[in-house]
């Protein structure tokens, strides 16, 4: 670790002398944006003084006083239309989108250096193995955050990562110059590390942060955050396809009840699921053989439903895990969960957090299969 505190302190030293601020923004307003589309996520501004907006800034959405969503800009076409990508809030439920305020935030220096805590590989959850952590987005990158394209390898030992931005990337002004990753095999020194200061904020798998540390720091979870991966519970019957029948509601309160007490609430259910056409019996729960912690949570999961009926043994509720970086509403219909990693942190910073994904900087592989 002696690289990483020496390139520590240099930074700090730098960030010092030359007066940088944390986070330092200029705000002004776009008195004629209009919002002319809200797709998910993306939403779409029209604005004679785009010209002004730069990819990387952020958008602020008031309605009547209130502030209602924050968005990063990634375009702006034409001069004219401003693209950007919700990161806190949300503009669905505005009905008056002409009515929005929109203010435009302009980083006036980016963060010289984020000391991040990350797990080791090979930190057992019950999800998904990683036992094997890749910073190359090209392998096996079905969906990789945008984190592993804006950022390279500086330099590397083995308990951690100092990893450079790239200049080229433009619409990343915003974001730390360098990442200095502190990787741990045990989440309470992790949280121990956090809670001193020694870090300036903490990834955690999913479930893993302690309510101790959720509390000291302050923490809870804010709407608009990328997935680490999906969580699906598809429904099977002989005779029936997926589609043809649902989840019952003592199904989805199974689900619902394994998120709170397994998961602290660090997965993301969708609302308004799919039930059954057909009055059916409650059926057992099948968990995928590759999730690490298949036998808890299958326990779990059957225990829960209780004695509410007696189980039909022929309907399976098949539960799977698909790695990836995905939004909610990307999602397919027979989809029920985002899986969510915790980015722990004090309250100043959250509002830059928002913005970059730490929470999938490596790509996640397992452990080769045995012949």
């Amino acid at each position: 670790m002696a690289f990483l505190t020496r390139t520590f302190t240099v930074w700090l030293a730098l960030a010092c002398l030359l007066g940088f601020p944390v986070i330092g923004r200029a705000e002004y307003s776009l008195s004629d944006a209009r919002v002319v589309l809200v797709r998910w996520d993306r939403v779409y501004v029209a604005s004679g003084e785009a010209v002004a907006i730069e990819a990387g800034m952020i958008l602020t959405f008031t309605d009547r006083g209130k502030k209602v969503a924050t968005a990063e800009v990634t375009a702006v076409h034409n001069g004219e239309l401003i693209e950007a990508s919700v990161t806190l809030g949300s503009l669905a439920k505005v009905k008056h989108f002409e009515k929005l305020q929109v203010t435009a935030d302009r980083p006036a220096f980016p963060m010289p250096l984020l000391r991040i805590g990350y797990p080791a590989a090979g930190r057992k959850n019950l999800l998904f193995d990683c036992s094997y952590q890749s910073l190359d987005s090209s392998r096996k990158a079905s969906s990789p955050s945008p984190l592993q394209w804006i950022y390279r390898l500086g330099e590397w030992n083995s308990r951690g990562y100092l990893l450079v931005r790239d200049s080229t990337h433009l619409s990343a002004v915003s974001w730390p110059e360098s990442l200095l990753v502190h990787q741990f095999d045990e989440v309470a020194d992790e949280e121990i590390a956090l809670e001193r200061g020694d870090l300036d904020a903490a990834v955690f798998w999913p479930g893993e942060a302690s309510a101790h540390i959720r509390e000291v720091m302050g923490w809870k979870w804010r709407s608009g955050t990328r997935s680490h991966g999906r969580l699906t519970a598809t429904p099977w019957r002989e005779g029936l396809t997926r589609d043809a029948i649902g989840l019952r509601d003592d199904e989805w309160k199974a689900i619902e009840l394994l998120n709170q007490e397994l998961f602290r609430g660090d997965l993301l259910p969708a609302q308004g699921w799919k039930k059954p056409l057909v009055s059916t019996p409650p059926g057992r729960f099948e968990v995928d053989p590759s999730f690490p912690g298949r036998e808890t949570m299958e326990r779990f999961l059957n225990r829960a439903m209780g004695a509410s009926a007696p189980i039909d043994s022929a309907r399976v509720i098949r539960v799977y895990y698909t790695p990836g970086w995905f939004i909610l509403g990307d999602l397919p219909p027979e989809t029920r969960v985002l899986v969510r990693c915790p980015v722990i942190s004090g309250p100043k910073l959250r509002p830059y957090l928002d913005v970059i994904d730490l929470g999938n900087l490596f790509q996640c592989e397992p452990s080769p299969r045995k012949p």
